[in-house]
Parts: C-alpha cells; structure tokens; sequence
C-alpha cells in the first residue's frame, strides 16, 4: 500500500513526522512510506522512509501557504496514492480533491489551531478574530477525513462532531534517546523554539543570578531563535559572556547528545492556553534522558512531574521561584541524580512512543484491510 506523509511546514527530520510516525509504519511490510517536504533538499532515504522535497520552501509565509498547497495537489494528482497523511491546517483545504481521488485522508492535528491563533503576537485582534473565523468554517472539511489524529488528548473537548478520531500522543522513543552524561560544568539544558513565551530569558536572568552568587552554571539552548529573542539584552550579553551556548536549530539525534551531558532539562512556558492544556514532549524526552526537569506549574505538567518525582515546578512569571528552583539543584548533584533516573524510569513505564506506535499501525491496519478487503 502507498502511503505518504506530506508537509509543507516542517522540517524532514521533524521528531514525531519522520522518526515516530512514518519509521513506525516502515516496519510493516504491507506499506511503502514516503515522506513529502518542501524544502528544495535531494531526495534520501531514511530507515526504509523515502524521504521527497515537492518544491523549494518561499521565506514569505503568504506564499509558503499558497506554494505548499498547489505543490501538494499536483503531486497528489499525479501519484494518486492510496493514503495521504497531512501535517499542516492549511492542507486541509485539499481535502476534498483527495477524496474525488480516492485517496484516502488522515489528518494529524499537532496542535490547537485555534488557540494557536488566539496566542500569535504579531497579529492584531482583528485579524486573529477573522483567521479564526475562517479556520473555525474550514475545519469543517474534516468531517471528509478517513481519521482524525490529535496529539494531546485536550484536543477532543472541542472536535466533539468528528466521528472517526483518535488520539496519538507525541512520548519520545525511549530508544533512540541517550542516557544522562553529565559534563563537569552545571549546564541547565533546554531543546526546542528559542522564543520569549517558552521562558528563555527568564531562565538565562536566573542562570546569571546563580552565577553572581558564586555557582559556576551554564546555559545549553538548542532549537531555532526568534529574533525577538537574539536581540534581547541579557540573551546577547549572556552569548558575549560565553556562558550562554546557543547553536540554533540542529537535527535531534545530534541534540539529544548534548542536552544529555546537561544536569536538569528547562521547559517554563508561559501560560498561554495552548501551553497549559498541552504537553510539551521535551519534559519526556528530558526524562527520558535522566536528567531532573523544571517546568511550569500546570495541572498538566504538575501531575506528571509530581507523579514520577522527576523535578520541579514554578509559576513561570515568578522570577525569584525560578532562580529559588535552579539554586537548589545546582547544588545538590545527589538531588539531581535521583530525580533523573525517577524521571527516566517513569517514561519507560507509562509515556514511552511503543504505547502510541500500536495505536497508529491499528488504524492503518484498519485502513489497509478497508482498501484491500483483507482482514485485519
């Protein structure tokens, strides 16, 4: 069976896209995957994933839209596979040319996109109010799909009118992640979107606090920068300083390496909606490590952390808290060691991907004995 992902947003090496979904299928022989980007790269393969740009990717967001849109509904017309696996909203417009195809259509909602849009800055409240309005009227195409996928369950209470959905969600491959190996310098570690609501720049105050005080710390931020954030103040004086490591975006299996040689893993977001009622993955991926986690104090998040005895957790507004939680573990390397490896032994036992992997080949198992007529 052709099976094929396909998004015009993310990069091809994208952690739940390529090494979690689409290699979890590549292990049945039923199903050739191929993943679609647009980002101009030659063509690879990636343990039995064919991995094909459609197009070059425009740095104008207007005509990334529209660019990635008819890319994938020429090359859907001309392959006409027999599942098409869609990554991004804005596909979901092509939903019903798949259909007159006879593609078959999942759609993978990685996030709330309405909450999405409610927490997007650089727009003004009367565009965020129309964009919402007119996401609101076109997601209603998804009643075409084949199957829904959400990745967090928070996701139901507002998609009550979809019959056919599931929820898969985004634990780290506890396999492919390393294990805690701590370097000499106390170095905090972060992994993911370097920006202003993820707690960068509260965290980096706290780091040079720590370092005012006589502790020797060290700040490892690893994912793409926003440029609010590489012109903010203390983010360039604490790169001038050197004790500040920012590399920008590089590929997880060359990140999760050095966020493993970090003592605790940072993940204080704001509280924005979308935050709150979603699981950020780098908590588990952090845990998965074995390194303790300081992150905010959701519900969500606090009943992870408090369950497994892995960390702890601050009001992200709360500055001193923050700094108060970073000052005891980074002095306390037997506190440290005990979260982690409660941390690491909680993600193999309850939030590991092996559990969501059997979810998705059931409903392409399903899918596949509907196509073919075979049973599953």
């Amino acid at each position: 069976m052709d099976i094929v992902h396909a998004t015009t947003v993310h990069q091809r090496g994208d952690t739940r896209i390529l090494l979690k979904e689409c290699q979890s299928l590549a292990k049945d022989h039923r199903y050739s995957v191929t993943l679609w980007v647009k980002d101009g790269l030659p063509p690879e393969t990636n343990a039995k994933v064919k991995i094909q740009s459609i197009g070059d990717a425009p740095a104008n967001r207007t005509k990334r839209f529209l660019s990635g849109i008819l890319s994938l509904a020429i090359n859907s017309t001309r392959r006409k596979p027999d599942i098409i696996h869609i990554h991004d909203p804005e596909l979901i417009t092509l939903i019903p040319l798949l259909k007159a195809l006879r593609v078959s259509v999942i759609f993978d909602m990685h996030e709330n996109v309405p909450k999405d849009i409610a927490s997007k800055h650089y727009l003004s409240p009367n565009q965020k109010s129309s964009i919402h309005l007119l996401y609101k009227i076109f997601e209603r195409i998804l009643t075409l799909c084949d199957f829904v996928i959400f990745a967090e369950n928070s996701y139901k209470s507002n998609y009550t009118w979809l019959s056919s959905k599931v929820t898969i969600l985004n634990y780290p491959k506890t396999e492919s992640i390393p294990k805690r190996s701590p370097q000499k310098d106390f170095t905090f570690g972060y992994l993911g979107a370097v920006s202003h609501n993820r707690g960068i720049v509260p965290a980096i105050r706290a780091v040079k606090r720590l370092r005012e005080t006589g502790i020797s710390a060290t700040f490892l931020c690893i994912g793409p920068i926003d440029p609010k954030v590489s012109s903010d103040p203390d983010f360039t004086e604490a790169l001038n300083e050197g004790w500040l490591n920012a590399p920008g975006r590089i590929r997880a299996d060359e990140a999760w390496p050095q966020i493993a040689r970090c003592q605790v893993g940072l993940a204080i977001l704001d509280r924005e909606e979308n935050f709150i009622t979603s699981y950020p993955t780098k908590l588990f991926e952090y845990m998965s490590i074995g390194i303790p986690v300081i992150t905010s104090d959701f519900p969500l998040y606090r009943a992870v952390v408090d369950k497994a005895d892995c960390g702890l957790t601050v009001p992200p507004e709360d500055q001193i808290k923050i700094f108060q939680a970073m000052k005891l573990l980074a002095t306390d390397d037997s506190l440290c060691t005990q979260l982690g490896e409660r941390g690491r032994q909680s993600v193999q036992e309850h939030y590991s991907w092996n559990s969501q992997e059997k979810k998705l080949q059931s409903l392409y198992s399903l899918l596949y004995s509907n196509k073919t007529g075979v049973p599953i």
